[in-house]
């Protein structure tokens, strides 16, 4: 794979490749707040989310 940095590309994978990832894994992809950097953005709202996901 070729990492080009930038949006959907990151790590050279597109949204498709990702999902068949997740199919293969037996898991639904997630859509976490604030997309990119939402870590930084969202914080509160993105650190709620992945606590539930860990759950």
């Amino acid at each position: 794979m070729s990492g080009t940095q930038t949006g959907d590309r990151l790590r050279g994978e597109t949204p498709a490749e990702r999902g068949e990832r997740a199919e293969h894994l037996g898991v639904a992809p997630e859509t976490l707040p604030g997309g990119h950097n939402g870590n930084l953005t969202y914080p509160r709202a993105f650190a709620g989310r992945v606590a539930e996901l860990l759950k």
